[in-house]
């Protein structure tokens, strides 16, 4: 166990054993670094840089004064039912503590006044660019602003915000507005987009009846904020940088007049810039923001996030939320393509499933386990690097997170509501009579629910029974008497449309003029009145006139869209009825009648098979491909053959599991992947399948091997012994329990080998290593001096697992130091007379950190010996008062050209002058400092540079 989880864990037992009412009469209770020293037996200023690397992590609660003392922050939120949603937690007792986190509790917010405080790390990972969009708003007149990022890292949010802290600053009045416009609506049509921007006047094109107002007359005195900029097209750039530049601009068919609005633009964009706007507009928007994805984010604020998204949820549902560590621990290290975006919708699946599985139990508490997460969550885990799983580790050192309905966080207004016909409603009264803006309201809308599937990779929880009946209906229908298949989230999109004009007071469904109808075909104004009648007599759904014709519209556009076509989805398995009912399985969980089903009877010669699979394919259609699913037999082999016949590029699969058929049905469809990729991730899904299919059956027959190291020696127990110890301390480092390490002194290599092979049987060999190689195949050989002189431990390491980073190098270089003592002790001590070489190292060891500290060097394991061996045998001469070496050179002059690294060796000899009682002569200075030259000419690391003429 390393020092510092030593330290987390005396913490935490320590303020387990205290009571509220203790704490209470005592504010100023907790641990100094006195007391962890003293209770520990180790250095203070080692104690004081675990406190305080652990304060920083979010484990300990800093308590000021003098002494500063500490307490843990997870038995303090247990003892007074609290959960403290801030980062760095100091204050001056813990009663002031209680009596802020309870305030925070009643006013539900931590801090309104600075709008930025509502995001987690705004004074962490944000804070530069908080400063940064605080300038544009807070600068005469405002700056245009770029805000850059990946999907889902909440730029809207974002934006919004900038518009909240100039509104408290009163650099917008309060009567102005935050308008939001996606460019990507109308990307490819450069007349609505000037209408929609700059407004139209009546007349300016067909079906204009009236004067319209456009967004940047909305936005007078305000923001308006243009999401997808990169989706605009040069046209519209153009015409946006000279409304910025003269701040003047024409409607849409206005000759006589200019308008003017003072409004302060903010775009976003998922895009590198410079490869999509205009160099002209990019010169006026002066103000680049990029946010930062989760993935770049510190595992502290993740924490902060999950932590918030599911106290925000709590308060949604009006329910305590009870989340496991598992749970926690997966959402933490979870780095989501769709960042913060699809992290909320995941911690919404989640709970969705917990409250049906709450429902369905009959049970009072919402319990979240790591099965109610999709499996994307922790599919890269394994990817994560050992620091950070130390670090979570210590972060997350809770059984359980309990979430309850008044816990105090604020609420992200960034989280829309599934209130799709209010959505709805409030696009079509601003319609004038269009039908195309209402095919663009219907495609926005369907491009939200679609994103919802993706997100959530599995139903959203907006979606009931009725809905589900509903879209199941609508299918059949559209199929039977148009033969139009849709996507889902479009029949999604459609069945809430419809399910929700049921809350709408009938009264205000009215619409000024019906819209133009002349161009539809007469069967899908009559299909759409059948559905009507249909969902009015079995769903108790009142459809008047008006919005029948927006549904025809609707069903009259996704009749002319060009139709999509999946990667197509077959099963064939022997016997009677196999194949279809998988088949039917998984059309069923994903609501669509996709999957194709070949039923292959066991008495069917493979010829016939094939024929009945080709006869199968002929008559459909897959141009972008198709997966067979075949349980085994002949037909895995048929591919060139099937494909020869039909032209269909197809690709047999030997399995029939019913997850990576759905897995494979849910790509084609709703992420519309292609063949080659849908084939990708079917590889990593069942590589993961196989391997808890091997664990499983492993752990059932107990031959889950352990890991062993062999360390051998021909001289004696020493090495052996330092070099078990060295290993034993690498495994304990990282934690890696499944390992074990054996001494071996023997100086045959026969027996030697013969000892391994027989005790190696139950276990998994990893290396050899030390100084007799006894040639065993399979298991590789590290001789003792690659440990000692070289990167020896650092190979130990890599065949362990463990990643070689930056923290790796420097604990194998600590071990390694060790293991250099240790031997060349062991060496030296035959040659002493008075001294103990084992009872010297330690002085020697903090002569040498000194040195290194100094000078910041890295000492190389040759120097390191040679610095073990002069020091030593120095000791011993002066004790003994042999001879004084005399140096090479006048001492004198070379004290003064070598002035730094003297001082340096003076002030490391004070060391050694204590703990002896000797006076270390000046004479003796050249040839400890000749060693130490030499060691920074061949030091692992140096930052220093030194005059070339001391180094000789």
């Amino acid at each position: 166990m390393l020092r510092i989880d030593l330290v987390s864990r005396f913490i935490h037992d320590y303020c387990v054993s205290l009571t509220v009412e203790e704490i209470t009469k005592n504010p100023l209770i907790g641990l100094s670094s006195i007391d962890v020293s003293n209770s520990l037996s180790i250095l203070r200023n080692n104690a004081s840089a675990d406190l305080n690397k652990l304060y920083k992590d979010g484990v300990l609660i800093k308590i000021k004064g003098k002494p500063t003392k500490f307490f843990h922050k997870q038995v303090f939120e247990n003892l007074f039912n609290v959960s403290i949603q801030r980062e760095f937690i100091e204050c001056s007792s813990l009663d002031e503590l209680v009596n802020i986190t309870f305030k925070e509790i009643r006013e539900v917010s931590t801090d309104y006044s600075d709008p930025f405080h509502e995001l987690v790390g705004y004074n962490n990972s944000l804070a530069n660019i908080i400063k940064i969009a605080k300038s544009s708003i807070l600068y005469p007149n405002g700056l245009h602003t770029l805000l850059l990022g990946e999907s889902g890292v909440g730029k809207s949010y974002f934006a919004e915000l900038m518009y909240k802290f100039g509104l408290q600053h009163k650099i917008f009045d309060s009567s102005s507005s935050f308008v939001i416009f996606n460019c990507a609506d109308y990307a490819n049509n450069s007349n609505l987009l000037v209408s929609q921007l700059f407004g139209s006047m009546k007349g300016a094109y067909t079906g204009a009846n009236c004067d319209k107002q456009g967004l940047i007359e909305q936005a007078n005195g305000g923001v308006l904020f243009l999401d997808e900029i990169h989706r605009l097209p040069p046209e519209g750039q153009e015409m946006l940088f000279l409304f910025i530049d003269k701040k003047k601009f024409r409607r849409l068919g206005e000759i006589s007049s200019q308008r003017t609005s003072n409004v302060l633009i903010i775009a976003a964009t998922t895009e590198n810039p410079n490869s999509y706007l205009l160099t002209t507009f990019m010169r006026r928007i002066p103000s680049c923001i990029r946010i930062p994805s989760l993935k770049e984010r510190s595992v502290t604020e993740k924490l902060s996030l999950v932590n918030r998204l599911y106290s925000m949820e709590a308060k949604k549902i009006n329910k305590q939320i009870i989340v496991s560590k598992e749970c926690i621990t997966d959402l933490t290290l979870y780095n989501p393509p769709g960042n913060i975006g699809q992290l909320r919708s995941d911690i919404q699946l989640s709970v969705a499933q917990g409250f049906l599985d709450c429902k369905l139990n009959n049970t009072n508490s919402l319990v979240i386990t790591k099965d109610f997460l999709p499996l994307y969550t922790s599919s890269n885990l394994l990817n994560i690097d050992m620091d950070t799983r130390k670090n979570v580790t210590l972060i997350i050192n809770k059984s359980e997170y309990v979430f309850s309905p008044n816990s105090g966080v604020t609420n992200n207004n960034s989280v829309k509501d599934y209130d799709f016909i209010k959505i709805y409603n409030e696009k079509l009264c601003n319609l004038e009579n269009d039908s195309h803006e209402l095919q663009n309201i219907f495609n926005s809308y369907t491009e939200l629910i679609s994103k919802n599937f993706v997100i959530q990779n599995n139903y959203p929880d907006f979606i009931d029974d009725e809905t589900s009946e509903i879209v199941s209906t609508l299918s059949d229908i559209l199929y039977s008497e148009l033969n139009l298949i849709i996507d889902k989230s479009s029949y999604v999109a459609l069945a809430l449309y419809l399910k929700n004009l049921k809350d709408i007071p009938i009264a205000t469904r009215t619409s000024e003029k019906p819209l133009d109808l002349s161009e539809v075909p007469r069967n899908i104004f009559t299909v759409c009145q059948n559905l009507i009648e249909l969902l009015e007599r079995r769903f108790n759904i009142y459809c008047p006139v008006e919005e029948l014709n927006n549904l025809v519209i609707i069903i009259n556009s996704l009749k002319n869209k060009e139709s999509f076509q999946p990667v197509g989805i077959m099963i064939a398995a022997h016997g009677d009825s196999l194949a279809t009912n998988i088949a039917s399985v998984a059309n069923e969980l994903l609501g669509i009648d996709f999957a194709l089903a070949v039923d292959m009877p066991l008495s069917e010669t493979p010829s016939n098979i094939l024929e009945h699979v080709i006869n199968h394919i002929k008559d459909k259609c897959f141009s972008r491909g198709l997966i067979l699913f075949a349980d085994m037999g002949s037909l895995t082999n048929f591919d060139d053959t099937i494909k020869e016949k039909t032209g269909v590029n197809i690709v047999t699969i030997e399995s029939t599991n019913i997850i990576l058929v759905i897995e494979a049905i849910r790509k084609s469809i709703f992420l519309k992947n292609d063949l080659d990729h849908i084939l990708h991730d079917l590889i990593s899904i069942n590589n993961k399948l196989n391997l808890k299919f091997n664990k499983k059956i492993e752990q059932h027959l107990s031959i889950n091997k352990k890991r062993i190291i062999y360390t051998v020696c021909n001289s004696g127990e020493g090495v052996a012994y330092y070099l078990e110890q060295t290993i034993k301390n690498l495994l304990d480092a990282y934690n890696i329990f499944d390992a074990d390490v054996m001494p071996l002194n023997i100086k045959s290599t026969l027996q030697l080998r013969e000892i391994i092979i027989k005790t190696s049987l139950n276990k998994k060999p990893i290396a050899i290593v030390g100084s007799i190689n006894p040639d065993i195949n399979d298991i590789p050989f590290i001789p003792l001096d690659d440990v000692v002189l070289h990167n020896g431990l650092d190979k130990i390491a890599n065949l362990l697992g463990i990643k070689n980073n930056n923290t790796a190098k420097k604990i194998t270089t600590n071990l390694t130091k060790n293991i250099i003592i240790n031997v060349t002790s062991d060496t030296v001590d035959k040659y002493l007379t008075v001294l103990s070489a084992d009872k010297v190292k330690n002085i020697i060891i903090e002569f040498i950190n000194k040195i290194e500290s100094d000078l910041e060097i890295i000492v190389s394991n040759s120097s390191l010996t040679k610095i073990f061996i002069h020091l030593t045998c120095l000791i011993e001469r002066i004790l003994l008062k042999d001879f004084i070496l005399t140096p090479q050179e006048e001492i004198t002059s070379y004290i003064k050209n070598n002035s730094k690294i003297i001082n340096s060796i003076k002030h490391a000899l004070l060391i050694v002058e204590t703990a002896f009682n000797i006076e270390i002569p000046e004479n003796e200075l050249y040839y400890l400092c000749e060693i130490i030259k030499d060691a920074i000419n061949n030091s692992l690391f140096s930052k220093k540079t030194y005059p070339q003429k001391t180094i000789k």
